[in-house]
């Protein structure tokens, strides 16, 4: 009996606490936002003031833009094509392979081209991209321990050269204007036949008499010397194309022809040349 009575009493003040709760939440419910209200003997505040809210999530996490974004576009894409190429041709990506000395020789050409081109000297002109690439090219081959792991086999040069030639003329020819050409023909072949033609004379002569070099071997050094360089001329037209300078009167077209022209004519007198030398 004792029990059933403390279990009884118990019930009795659980269901009174219950009730007191109810009262408050109801209370507490009538109270007016912002005032200061007694409700049962209970004060209570509410504030006025804005909920703290997460801001999305494509406002939290922003993708990088401008400089920071194309290095590390650059340099996934970079990581993710040297994966695939170990992947294929493994002993070649290694220190020493034909792979790795043409990456090397490729990342160390932009990054010396840049860094030349960011070069401004009050007094004179803005270097050209190209001579940063020629002193990358000649400090990987002249330091001792870069030497040894940069190495690039004859047959993998002489192709890449013929490609970057092959890749140069054709964009030469796709900025070509026809009617600028048609209407500038006859000064084409003039200007591309002419100081070729002169050049390798003058220095066939000088080397004979000079340096005492046979006819022939004058005539070779003449045509290697005579040559346009395209990846000179190329760029260096199409850029001058791209902001309107002489296009009205075919400037451009007229000298990215006169040069492939040129070159032409250098690459057959070379080639006839050393076939003579080697027969005689």
């Amino acid at each position: 009996m004792e029990l059933d009575s403390k279990r009884y009493s118990r019930m009795e003040e659980d269901g009174e606490q219950h009730k007191d709760t109810e009262a408050v939440g109801v209370a507490n419910a009538q109270c007016t936002m912002g005032e200061e209200t007694k409700c049962n003997d209970i004060t209570v505040i509410v504030s006025n003031s804005t909920p703290f809210r997460i801001a999305p999530l494509e406002h939290c996490l922003k993708a990088p833009s401008g400089l920071l974004a194309y290095l590390i576009t650059t340099v996934c894409l970079g990581a993710l094509l040297f994966g695939v190429v170990w992947s294929i041709a493994e002993k070649e990506c290694y220190p020493g392979g034909n792979l790795f000395g043409i990456i090397i020789l490729f990342l160390c050409a932009v990054c010396g081209g840049k860094l030349v081109g960011l070069i401004q000297l009050p007094t004179l002109p803005p270097f050209p991209p190209l001579l940063g690439m020629l002193l990358a090219g000649l400090v990987l081959r002249n330091v001792p321990y870069v030497t040894e792991a940069v190495q690039i086999e004859q047959a993998w040069s002489a192709a890449l050269r013929n490609i970057a030639l092959a890749i140069i003329l054709t964009r030469a020819g796709l900025g070509l204007n026809p009617s600028a050409l048609r209407r500038l023909k006859g000064v084409c072949v003039r200007l591309a036949v002419g100081p070729c033609t002169v050049e390798a004379s003058t220095v066939a002569v000088m080397s004979h008499f000079l340096m005492g070099l046979p006819w022939i071997w004058g005539f070779i050094l003449g045509f290697v010397l005579s040559a346009v360089s395209p990846a000179v001329v190329v760029p260096s037209m199409l850029l001058l194309q791209k902001d309107g300078y002489g296009v009205e009167k075919g400037i451009p077209t007229l000298l990215m022809a006169a040069g492939s022209f040129d070159d032409i004519l250098a690459i057959t007198g070379f080639t006839t040349c050393l076939g003579v030398a080697f027969a005689s």
